[in-house]
């Protein structure tokens, strides 16, 4: 048992970490996508005070930009959820985060048994 638990679990913590920060962000990626196609499709009301009534009606559109671009947001989270999509992108995200856990566990077990008495 000794010979197991001398394993580098602290490297492995970081690494499990660092892969479920990937699996996350590439979870989040499609939502970002259709967020930023959101912000470039919605106007922003920055305009000069001689306009004419087309631009009128554009700047009144643009009065609401974050409440607009917000309500985009809400609603590509609600097309791409992180949990829903493919089913082993989901499983590897909890599988690297049990394994951060497992490891991060493991290490601290292992720093209690190498502490002395005197030190």
């Amino acid at each position: 048992m000794a010979g197991f638990l001398d394993f580098d679990w602290r490297r492995l913590f970081r690494w499990s970490c660092l892969l479920s920060i990937v699996m996350a962000i590439w979870l989040l990626a499609p939502t970002v996508k259709c967020s930023f196609k959101a912000f470039e499709d919605t106007p922003i009301g920055d305009v000069d005070s001689d306009i004419s009534q087309t631009d009128k009606d554009r700047v009144q559109q643009g009065t609401g930009f974050w409440s607009r671009w917000g309500g985009a947001m809400k609603e590509c989270y609600r097309e791409h959820r992180m949990l829903e999509q493919e089913w082993w992108k989901r499983d590897l995200l909890f599988l690297f985060l049990g394994l951060g856990v497992l490891s991060w566990t493991l290490d601290r077990l292992e720093k209690g048994r190498k502490r002395t008495l005197g030190g």
